[in-house]
C-alpha cells in the first residue's frame, strides 16, 4: 500500500504544476543563456534538445512507475491454488 502511494505521489510530482508557455518560456531563457540568439540555427537545436530531454526524462520516470508498479503487483498477488494431488490409499 505504501508503495503505491510513493508511485502515485511520484507521478504527481513529476507531472507538476508547470504549463507548456512556462516550460517554452524557461527553455528559451535556458537557450538564450547559453548564448544562442532567437531565430538562429543554434538557438533551435538548443530547444530541440532541451524537447528531447524533457520526453526522455518522462519516459524513464514512466518506466520507473510501471516497474514499481510490477513490483507491487508481484508481491500482493493472490498465491497459486495448489494442484490436485491424488495420493494412493495406504494398507
Amino acid at each position: 500500500m505504501t508503495k503505491i502511494l510513493l508511485a502515485a505521489c511520484a507521478a504527481l510530482a513529476l507531472s507538476g504544476c508547470v504549463t507548456a508557455e512556462e516550460m517554452a518560456a524557461q527553455d528559451s531563457e535556458d537557450c538564450h543563456s547559453y548564448g544562442a540568439a532567437t531565430g538562429t540555427d543554434a538557438y533551435f537545436q538548443c530547444r530541440m534538445v532541451k524537447s528531447q530531454q524533457r520526453i526522455d526524462a518522462s519516459e524513464r520516470a514512466q518506466a520507473q512507475i510501471q516497474n514499481d508498479l510490477d513490483i507491487i503487483a508481484a508481491n500482493h498477488a493472490p498465491p497459486r491454488p495448489m494442484q490436485n494431488i491424488l495420493v494412493a490409499p495406504t494398507y
